[in-house]
């Protein structure tokens, strides 16, 4: 035990025995014996003592925690009622409306009201006195909440509080009580002990570890200074150093050896103190939420989520104290938070709590209410870009029921329904710029024709592939008595000398000569039976 610890040990001990302390220095203090207890200090009215181990001053009793006067004044104060000092102390609250408002910054005080609170307390403190190799001693004070039964280690109490405390006699607790006090308490003076010893086993192991290398390092170099182990005189040597080592590795073994059963616990105060501690009731609100406090001291108000003491404070919706810095305001319903519960509209990016956040059945981003649609087609929540309207049927889609696309030529937003995909590129058009290909009837892009050089006619890629197409491409001359040919002379008045023909696909051209020379060229639409085109040649062979 420290110096410290122990003068303020007496201080406090003298005081509660009604022992009258002077401190004349730093280390110095003289003692006033009341006469109630002058027998037990042989009839000495005055005593003067010191904490300095060098003081001059032979007068003066040099105090140790193995001193007499320690001892005894150990001794008076636990043998007070079954060994258990009793007293009561009022600890008043300095709380303020004005304190309270000023840690909220936007709530208000709408009651304010104290009242006295007894809890009892059994307090137990212990010297630990451990005789290793030198002897420590260690002061511990442990605080047993009676009616809770929790205990925890506190500092030991100081002179302010001890001040405080005035005697009073409890006739509702007995000597067995005391015991199952005691007995509460006691695993935790255990686990104490336990702690010490551990911190003091790893000191010594480590003492000892750092000797015993040092007694290696030593006769190692010994050893490489006299090693010829051929010879019988060198070989002694080699033995009697070795012997040399390993005995005095034991013997430092065995000094640092130590054992929990050199420590010694010894209880030099106990009391049972009641503790009429002044709480404030006080209630708060704001226009987000209300709460309850009932607190003994400011220092106890605290965020509920974090447990920081972090002021300006805010009320939650949840009727929550929480960091003002740690809320945060939902931007749709308008309800206060604490941050974990924050969302982040993805469109907006506006801040909006879980309950009003929805999430998009397309994308899975967050969304609030003001940026969702519900589908009209297939009643799916989706965000309001995930929403397009066909600019060909006019029908309102989402992209989980529906997937618009744009039109290559025109760029407009179109349905499943309206796109029209070309056979030969596989591009998207609508209605209005895709048509079908004359000859194999195939959908294409009206950017995706190409003009035949020779009947002028307008195919797909596949179709019309070299600038003539398949259908020019492939006439030969034909028998105009041929029943099909005369078919189409008669239906469309086609008069020639000679013809040449071919069908692809749809279509069928007649090619019609005099004297070798063409005269005209018809492309007639087999489906409709019609002519598409007509082109008519001069006598030089060339369109009119």
């Amino acid at each position: 035990m420290s110096n410290k610890d122990l003068k303020k040990y007496l201080i406090q001990a003298c005081k509660f025995l009604n022992i009258s302390v002077e401190q004349i220095s730093d280390d110095d203090l003289n003692l006033t014996i009341p006469d109630n207890l002058l027998e037990e200090f042989n009839n000495l009215n005055k005593l003067s003592v010191t904490f300095n181990k060098k003081s001059n001053d032979y007068n003066r009793t040099y105090i140790t925690t193995e001193a007499f006067l320690i001892q005894k004044i150990a001794k008076l104060v636990a043998g007070r009622g079954y060994g258990v000092t009793t007293g009561e102390i009022i600890l008043d609250n300095k709380i303020t409306v004005s304190e309270i408002e000023s840690l909220f910054s936007d709530c208000k005080v709408d009651n304010f009201e104290n009242e006295k609170v007894p809890n009892d307390y059994f307090l137990v403190c212990i010297k630990i006195t451990m005789r290793l190799n030198k002897i420590e001693e260690f002061l511990h004070c442990y605080k047993y909440n009676i009616a809770t039964k929790d205990c925890v280690e506190i500092q030991i109490p100081d002179e302010e509080y001890i001040q405080k405390i005035l005697t009073r006699a409890f006739s509702e607790y007995n000597k067995d009580d005391i015991i199952s006090y005691y007995d509460n308490v006691l695993p935790y003076i255990k686990q104490t002990v336990h702690n010490h010893f551990e911190e003091k086993q790893l000191e010594y192991t480590k003492m000892c570890d750092d000797e015993i290398k040092r007694i290696n390092e030593y006769y190692d170099i010994l050893l490489s200074e006299n090693s010829l182990p051929e010879a019988t005189e060198e070989t002694s040597i080699y033995e009697s150093l070795n012997l040399e080592r390993n005995n005095l590795i034991n013997e430092q073994k065995k000094k640092f050896q130590i054992s929990d059963n050199n420590i010694v616990v010894e209880p030099i105060s106990v009391c049972i103190i009641r503790e009429n501690t002044e709480k404030s009731n006080i209630n708060i609100s704001n226009k987000f939420g209300k709460t309850k406090l009932c607190i003994s001291n400011i220092n106890q108000i605290s965020c509920f989520y974090t447990n920081s003491q972090n002021a300006p404070f805010t009320i939650t919706s949840d009727n929550h104290i929480c960091c003002e810095n740690k809320s945060f305001v939902c931007s749709e319903c308008e309800k206060k938070y604490y941050k974990n519960r924050k969302q982040s509209c993805s469109i907006c990016h506006n801040e909006i709590c879980e309950e009003c956040a929805f999430i998009s059945k397309v994308s899975q981003k967050i969304i609030c209410k003001s940026d969702s649609r519900i589908c009209k087609n297939c009643g799916t929540l989706v965000a309001k870009d995930e929403i397009f309207k066909c600019e060909k049927c006019n029908n309102v889609f989402c992209y989980a029921c529906n997937h618009a696309q744009q039109c290559e030529i025109c760029k407009s937003l179109i349905c499943y329904s309206c796109k029209n995909i070309s056979a030969t590129s596989n591009k998207i058009y609508c209605s209005d710029h895709s048509t079908h290909c004359p000859t194999c009837g195939s959908v294409v892009g009206i950017n995706e024709l190409h003009i035949c050089s020779n009947c002028g006619i307008s195919y797909c890629s596949n179709c019309n592939p070299h600038n003539i197409c398949k259908l020019c491409s492939g006439i030969i001359s034909i028998n105009k008595h041929n029943p099909e040919i005369e078919q189409f002379i008669t239906e469309f008045n086609l008069k020639a000398s000679s013809y040449e023909f071919n069908k692809f696909g749809n279509l069928a051209i007649i090619v019609g000569k005099k004297l070798f020379i063409k005269t005209f060229l018809v492309i007639i639409d087999l489906e409709k039976h019609i002519i598409l085109n007509r082109v008519d040649y001069n006598l030089f062979g060339k369109k009119i």
